[in-house]
C-alpha cells in the first residue's frame, strides 16, 4: 500500500509539472484521457520513477484517479510530498537521488 501511495504522489508531481512547463517542444502524444493529453515524456517519467514496473493501463487508471481528485478538489499537501520524498531519499544517497531526478528529467 505504501508503494502505491508513493507512486501516486510521484505521479501527481510528474503530471503536475506539465502545467508548470512553459515554452517547450511538443512531445509525442501517447494517450488522451478525458480530453487531457499524456505525452511520451510524461509516460517515460512515470515509468522511470515507478521502477519500470508499471503497465500502460495502470498509468492510465492512475491518471483518471488524478483527474477525479482534481475535479473533487482533492490535493496532496506539500508536507505529504516532502514526507514521501524523505522516505524515497532514505533508501539512496543524495547523489543517487539527484542522478535519478536528472535521468527522469525532473527537479525538486
Amino acid at each position: 500500500m505504501n508503494g502505491i501511495f508513493s507512486f501516486f504522489v510521484v505521479f501527481l508531481i510528474v503530471i503536475g509539472t506539465k502545467f508548470a512547463c512553459g515554452n517547450e517542444l511538443i512531445d509525442e502524444v501517447v494517450a488522451v484521457v478525458n480530453g487531457e493529453i499524456i505525452t511520451q515524456r510524461q509516460l517515460e517519467q512515470v515509468i522511470f520513477l515507478g521502477g519500470g514496473n508499471w503497465e500502460f493501463e495502470d498509468i492510465i487508471e492512475d491518471f483518471i484517479l488524478y483527474q477525479e481528485a482534481e475535479r473533487e478538489g482533492i490535493s496532496v499537501s506539500s508536507e505529504t510530498v516532502e514526507k514521501a520524498l524523505v522516505e524515497i531519499k532514505a533508501d539512496i544517497s543524495d547523489a543517487e537521488f539527484e542522478q535519478a531526478l536528472a535521468q527522469g528529467g525532473l527537479t525538486v
